[in-house]
């Protein structure tokens, strides 16, 4: 039973709740996620959209020999439209929200939309599709379906919703409505836009005949996707999380879910990659003005495009360019946020999560976000208050 997942953003975060919802000692499932691969039996690091063929198909053998009941891919629109999916039978996909992204290498909308409604062509004819009712170019595709599908909304009505949504600075809790049956869920996840990522992940687990209570209890159990809000372990009197967020979108996601629980200022530090537009960079710094207290710009694998190009456009979105500090090194752009914070604070260090990979130029190196945070405040006086890099 072959589950494909695609959208803008969510598919990695979505990917990880259903396989924990779907998985038993009984049925082991595969996955092939920015995050990880597991073949039934071994986990190893993640898939990433430049793979060739072979890096799909064969985990996706091994998880037949293992006796995998399921598995779950996630499909960038990148290998939609070089039909690197093809050879695949889907028997059910997801779309989780669809934005304005990738504009480079999609050229408009319409394109990025057509790019990926070409999971609904990889669909078995009875393939069942989960859209979300809240998104509009989502669910642009529901009167065009000849397939059965589910909607899941929060806003709108839908199949499957959500109430009572409580956040608190541990996680996210609300009541699943499926189709009248109600249960209790809590996720040790920041942020309404996880929320949608489970009510994906129970729609798809109640069409393979697993129970509502069922699937809530498994999500009892539910690890932290890694890379996603991860709140790091500290022992100070102030809040840090890294998340992935690197695109105007998700960093309002970010930024919104951490307003909603934090009592201090708001301390973000951002970097837009080598890949993204100086359109979305300047995206970028407008948002992180309107909802950040102190913002930070440094670099992100910015490979071989000028770091201080790219803090320039993020600066263009700025009403008050005054407000951005701008420190290239990574890590003294983390050290600087930290010892910015003060108590009842958070520090919100975006652009990487899972990603541990740092490149600038053609140097490549490991850099873990949340490991240097760690160090930088087991070892405080690693760099001077002189420091030139400041």
């Amino acid at each position: 039973h072959t589950v494909g997942i695609t959208g803008s953003y969510g598919k990695t975060a979505c990917a990880s709740m259903l396989h924990h919802a779907l998985s038993s000692e009984s049925n082991p499932v595969g996955l092939i996620s920015d995050l990880s691969v597991y073949d039934g039996r071994h986990t190893t690091d993640g898939w990433y959209r430049d793979s060739n063929d072979a890096s799909i198909s064969q985990p996706l053998h091994q998880m037949v020999m293992n006796g995998c009941g399921h598995a779950i891919l996630e499909c960038h629109s990148e290998g939609l439209i070089n039909q690197r999916y093809d050879s695949i039978s889907l028997d059910a996909a997801i779309i989780t929200r669809i934005r304005n992204a990738h504009t480079t290498l999609h050229g408009t909308l319409a394109n990025y939309r057509r790019a990926k409604a070409r999971i609904l062509e990889l669909l078995k004819p009875d393939g069942v599709v989960i859209l979300n009712s809240d998104d509009p170019n989502t669910r642009f595709h529901l009167p065009r379906l000849s397939n059965p599908a589910l909607t899941i909304g929060i806003h709108t009505d839908a199949d499957i919703t959500a109430h009572d949504i409580e956040h608190t600075i541990t996680g996210t809790s609300f009541t699943v409505d499926a189709g009248g049956k109600l249960a209790k869920l809590s996720l040790p996840l920041i942020g309404t836009h996880h929320v949608y990522h489970a009510l994906q992940a129970i729609a798809l687990s109640l069409t393979t005949g697993i129970e509502l209570d069922t699937i809530v209890n498994r999500f009892s159990s539910l690890p932290h996707p890694f890379g996603h809000m991860n709140p790091v372990e500290t022992g100070v009197d102030f809040d840090v999380y890294v998340d992935v967020a690197n695109s105007a979108d998700t960093l309002v996601m970010a930024m919104e879910s951490l307003r909603a629980v934090t009592t201090g200022r708001l301390i973000v530090l951002m970097g837009p990659d080598g890949d993204t537009t100086p359109g979305e960079r300047r995206h970028m710094g407008t948002v992180t003005e309107r909802l950040s207290d102190i913002c930070i710009c440094t670099e992100n694998n910015t490979m071989e495009v000028d770091f201080l190009d790219i803090a320039h456009d993020c600066m263009d979105g700025f009403e008050h360019p005054g407000r951005l500090s701008v420190i290239p090194s990574r890590i003294h752009a983390i050290d600087w946020a930290l010892s910015t914070a003060e108590t009842g604070d958070a520090v919100l260090i975006t652009g990487k999560g899972f990603n541990t990979l740092h490149q600038v130029g053609s140097v490549l190196q490991e850099f873990d976000d949340i490991s240097i945070v760690q160090m930088l405040l087991r070892e405080p006086s690693l760099f001077g208050s002189d420091d030139e890099t400041r």
